[in-house]
């Protein structure tokens, strides 16, 4: 043993001699990441010179600043992971005794067993959740590809139903037209097409109405279809309708104020 370790064991001594460690234990719940309680087990020391004792508000605000380390660190980690949260706690601990006037505060974290077992449980839901959702998002992303590509359009469609049966060949003629059906049902373009078919149909029916009729039976449709246009809430339209020169002015409006 060299000098200068003689020299620090005696000083040492002398330290202890001349102070003594006084202990504040308290216990605490504190949250975790599932919001699952922590209990919280913690020591706090003091070395003071002899004959002194911590000062009350110094002793309330170390507690209460510990308390509240203690929550900002343990809320990182599951009740799973104890140790680990215990580790995180004690560091921060560490860091903050000498702001304090501590000479250590040291920390032991528990979870209770009825809490361990629902975290576990919790976990293996989460997972099972999980497995799930990737299942199904992996399943649309084939359906989609295969929507995208294989059926993206009828004569593609007809090859993929083919494949390499040359027996199918000779099918194919009786599902002619049952591929543009399953395109558009699959591509969502069928409802699209039988909206534009139906309006194409009633305006080609109107159209054909229109030019058979008369200037008098044209001014009595204008101020029926004005009629209509109100009925179902749209004067916008009714109010564009054209009013032939010489004709009465207006269209007359639901309740029949106007001019018949």
């Amino acid at each position: 043993m060299g000098v200068l370790d003689l020299l620090e064991e005696f000083l040492a001594r002398r330290n202890r001699a001349t102070t003594s460690e006084h202990h504040l234990t308290f216990r605490m719940e504190t949250g975790s990441r599932e919001d699952l309680p922590f209990l919280a087990r913690i020591d706090l020391v003091w070395r003071l010179p002899q004959g002194r004792s911590p000062a009350t508000e110094m002793t309330v605000s170390a507690r209460c600043r510990l308390q509240e380390v203690a929550g900002e660190s343990a809320r990182h980690f599951s009740v799973l992971r104890r140790e680990e949260a215990q580790s995180a706690v004690g560091l921060a601990f560490d860091r903050e005794c000498p702001r304090l006037g501590l000479a250590a505060a040291r920390v032991v974290l528990d979870v209770d067993d009825e809490v361990m077992e629902f975290a576990r449980e919790q976990m293996t839901r989460e997972l099972e959740t999980r497995r799930g959702r990737a299942a199904l998002e992996a399943e649309v992303a084939r359906l989609t590809l295969l929507r995208d590509t294989m059926l993206r359009d009828a004569p593609t469609a007809r090859l993929w139903w083919l494949g390499a049966d040359p027996a199918r060949l000779v099918q194919l003629a009786d599902h002619a037209d049952a591929f543009e059906r399953v395109v558009g049902l699959v591509s969502g373009r069928a409802a699209t097409g039988e909206r534009e078919t139906w309006e194409t149909s009633i305006a080609g029916l109107l159209g054909a109405f229109l030019a058979d009729l008369g200037p008098e039976h044209r001014d009595l449709l204008v101020r029926q279809l004005g009629r209509v246009f109100h009925g179902y809430e749209r004067p916008d339209l009714a109010e564009r309708l054209p009013v032939r020169s010489g004709s009465p002015n207006g269209v007359a409006p639901p309740d029949g104020t106007g001019p018949a």
